[in-house]
């Protein structure tokens, strides 16, 4: 869970031929791709933590610089959505169906279900004009006529539209949200991992429990600076931009304190399965590299490529939640406002996301994810 972003892996080298056990060691990136570690630096070595904490920080500034048009246009692409949506207005139809465009009427039926559009099985089929038209569509065409552009094809209309600069928007948040984030982790990591070790606990699964609980609290520590960094990211146009600051105030005022924390739910959906996943394939794939290359297992070689596939692969898996954390944080009402219902949760916003949009929205925006964790995690 970046963000999404805590993880003891061992991607550290050692240091003056001391070397602490490969489980032991946070990794070097969480889910939003923010460094943890930067050098050789053995974690647990009492004033060390100090210097952990400081190469962090300055590594997690280096990459936000470096991969936030990355963040950029992956968000862009999750809150576009996969379908054409048109705005309600051209949902109520005032005559019959003739020259409506069909890809219209069939975005209508699953958005705008309220428009009296009636959404039936089969193909075909037409009303009379004056009355409640009936749209014969299957939620496959809807999905197949949707228009999905690709990353390429979103970096330009961004450079094109709104200018080259637009590409870093947020940068300033970015770095504002790492640099907490990477303080409130590691000292927590570090804590955690200590007195569990001394409570008995299997060093080897040490790291799991530990980095999960700090990435949690991270999470929820961090919630309203991720949902800043979010929202300054997701907007579009050339005027009228609200900085880090705005975007919190206009909150705070519209739904009060406690929408700051708007998708922490899936945020740790995303962040604490991805701590697990970096680990574990990190350490896999560092000693079959180790084996056939014949290289040791802290050389830079083995840690850079084990640390990219780990980052990448974690990134894959744990997609989707990362969908469903931009959207919720970039939605400025509630759904419990806006229809008079509950929101929806996690597992059930993910659902209503393959009806509408098929499996393929389940990974909008995962190619300019991967481009960022993934060296970030080398």
């Amino acid at each position: 869970m970046s963000s999404s972003d805590p993880w003891g892996v061992d991607s550290l080298s050692s240091t003056a031929g001391e070397k602490a056990a490969p489980s032991q060691r946070p990794p070097d990136a969480d889910a939003d791709g923010h460094r943890r570690v930067l050098g050789s630096v053995p974690p647990g070595r009492g004033g060390q933590v100090g210097v952990q904490l400081i190469s962090g920080v300055g590594s997690s500034v280096v990459a936000a610089l470096a991969t936030t048009p990355f963040d950029v246009i992956k968000t862009r692409m999750q809150t576009r959505g996969a379908l054409s949506v048109p705005a309600p207005s051209q949902c109520v139809l005032q005559t019959g169906l003739s020259g409506v465009d069909q890809s219209v009427l069939r975005a209508c039926c699953i958005l705008h279900p309220e428009s009296g559009l009636v959404c039936l099985g089969g193909t075909g089929g037409g009303a009379a004009a004056g009355a409640a038209p009936h749209v014969h569509v299957r939620a496959p065409d809807v999905r197949a006529a949707a228009h999905r552009p690709n990353a390429y094809q979103t970096m330009l209309a961004i450079a094109r539209t709104e200018g080259i600069p637009a590409l870093w928007r947020g940068t300033g948040s970015n770095v504002v949200t790492s640099i907490p984030s990477v303080g409130i982790y590691l000292t927590i990591y570090e804590q955690l991992k200590v007195g569990m070790v001394q409570s008995g606990l299997s060093p080897h699964i040490t790291p799991l429990f530990a980095g999960a609980l700090a990435r949690g609290v991270s999470v929820i520590g961090t919630g309203p600076l991720e949902l800043m960094r979010t929202r300054v990211m997701a907007q579009t146009g050339t005027s009228n931009q609200l900085g880090g600051a705005g975007v919190l105030m206009r909150a705070v005022t519209q739904h009060g304190w406690r929408s700051l924390w708007r998708g922490t739910a899936p945020t740790l959906y995303r962040d604490v399965p991805f701590s697990a996943l970096y680990w574990m394939v990190a350490e896999e794939v560092r000693g079959r590299l180790a084996s056939r290359w014949g290289a040791p297992r802290d050389a830079l070689s083995i840690n850079l490529s084990a640390g990219f596939i780990a980052g990448a692969s974690a990134a894959v898996i744990t997609h989707p939640f990362d969908i469903i954390k931009t959207r919720a944080q970039v939605q400025e009402a509630p759904v419990s406002v806006i229809k008079g219902q509950r929101s929806e949760s996690t597992l059930a916003a993910l659902r209503s996301l393959v009806a509408r949009e098929g499996f393929a929205g389940l990974y909008d925006g995962i190619g300019p994810r991967v481009l960022k964790i993934g060296p970030s995690c080398a």
